[in-house]
């Protein structure tokens, strides 16, 4: 070996340096990427997925191309339906809103209903049918030729995506681009298939219709856990063609109502899991068989962890139908049977729906309001004070129950409240 030759390195100190500079690049970018994207899920592997990350979100422009392109493809599909505010509700300022409404074939649609929105878009529109637990109804409404809506394929949910979703806060509806991050499945007991959840961010609200940028249906936007989530296209088309199928069944009625377990309760009855009765109706299906603080842990074998499983259960029934219940009371479970009857037609005008009590020299406070009665529509809440009624200051309670019986359908009784250190009027609508 010849010691007098210099020894040189195989790569050389500017290839390193090259190598190490490299590295750290690629470092910031997947710094960067997740910093600028975080419901984005990581991507492992090259760092082509990571430069796609980077790729700037579509411009206003595009998105405004894009929703003007979809336009004529998808107003045949979407109309809203005008809906009166119930009159002198608060905050509603006597403007008229409206509901998305999907049309499913010629003359009728599927949409979203509220409580408050139940009875005046049925007197405008006929609902044919609704589901109490979703909300979900169908409706008939003026006949046009219209495509049944083309779904789109769920692939890669978790993917982040620009979506097209309808806004009809007025009566005409419109459209805007919604940027959609990671969503994920979660069970709904009022839906027959998972829904997917909506991160906060995306500003969707309950009653959307929402279209991928091809115009396909991807769902329609729920209130589900304290947030919003998307049942898809083929589970909303499903139920709808479910609540037309059973529309001409009777409705059914069990004559109870329940409320979540508790962990206190659980503790007081023993029971692990159940709903628990909160009411039952004298001489209804269940008068005599159950009793209020009975735990319902099951129902035709099916565990009800929720009020709102019992209540999809409810829903589902139809009159004559029976069910059989595992009932814990006293510290023992047996068996009970009900035979749901046929639901009682509503009335033709809302009850009052309130519950009040004297304060001498000022009026009548409210002690408890019934949902979806007219002083629920009115606006009225625990605590408010009724200081007058009509021409009557300062109303007994039994005062306001005679002057809105006494006020005719057409002229609702309009109220004075006072709520803290505020003052408003609104007006009882039968």
């Amino acid at each position: 070996m010849d010691h007098n030759t210099t020894y040189r390195p195989r790569v050389s100190r500017e290839t390193r340096w090259l190598l190490t500079t490299a590295l750290v690049a690629l470092a910031v970018l997947w710094v960067l990427a997740s910093i600028r994207f975080p419901d984005r899920p990581a991507v492992p592997g090259s760092v082509q997925p990571l430069l796609t990350q980077l790729t700037p979100r579509p411009s206003f422009d595009e998105l405004a191309s894009d929703i003007a392109n979809l336009r004529p493809r998808l107003e045949p599909l979407v109309l809203a339906l005008p809906v009166d505010p119930p009159a002198g509700a608060m905050g509603g300022g006597g403007v008229r809103r409206a509901l998305s409404a999907l049309r499913v074939s010629d003359d009728v649609a599927v949409v979203l209903l509220d409580a408050t929105s139940v009875r005046q878009a049925g007197d405008e529109y006929s609902v044919i049918a609704r589901d109490l637990a979703s909300g979900l109804a169908i409706v008939r409404v003026p006949a046009a030729p219209t495509p049944r809506p083309v779904l789109w394929s769920p692939h890669q949910m978790d993917r982040p995506r620009y979506l097209v979703a309808t806004d009809t806060s007025t009566d005409v509806v419109s459209w805007h681009p919604v940027f959609v991050g990671l969503m994920r499945p979660v069970a709904s007991p009022a839906w027959a298939a998972e829904v997917w959840s909506l991160p906060a961010h995306a500003e969707l609200g309950p009653g959307s219709f929402v279209f991928a940028r091809d115009a396909l249906l991807v769902g329609l936007v729920v209130d589900h856990g304290g947030g919003r989530a998307l049942v898809l296209g083929e589970t909303l088309l499903k139920e709808a063609d479910r609540l037309l199928a059973q529309s001409a069944r009777l409705p059914a009625h069990v004559g109870i109502e329940v409320q979540t377990m508790t962990p206190s309760i659980s503790r007081a009855t023993g029971a692990p899991a159940g709903v628990v009765v909160s009411w039952v109706e004298a001489g209804g299906p269940a008068a005599g068989a159950l009793d209020v603080g009975d735990v319902i842990e099951s129902a035709n074998g099916a565990p009800l962890p929720t009020e709102e499983h019992w209540n999809t259960l409810v829903t589902h029934l139809t009159a004559d139908e029976m069910i059989t219940l595992a009932v814990r009371s006293s510290g023992a479970v047996r068996e009970v049977q009900l035979v749901a009857t046929m639901a009682p037609a509503p009335p033709e005008t809302a009850p009052l729906g309130l519950t009040l009590r004297a304060v001498p020299g000022r009026g009548a406070e409210v002690v408890f309001v019934e949902a979806g009665a007219a002083a629920d529509l009115a606006g009225l809440t625990t605590g408010d004070v009724i200081t007058r009624i009509g021409e009557i200051r300062a109303p007994s309670p039994a005062k306001v129950d005679q002057a809105f019986n006494d006020a005719p359908r057409e002229r609702p009784a309009v109220i004075a409240f006072t709520r803290g250190a505020t003052h408003h009027v609104s007006a009882l609508e039968k």
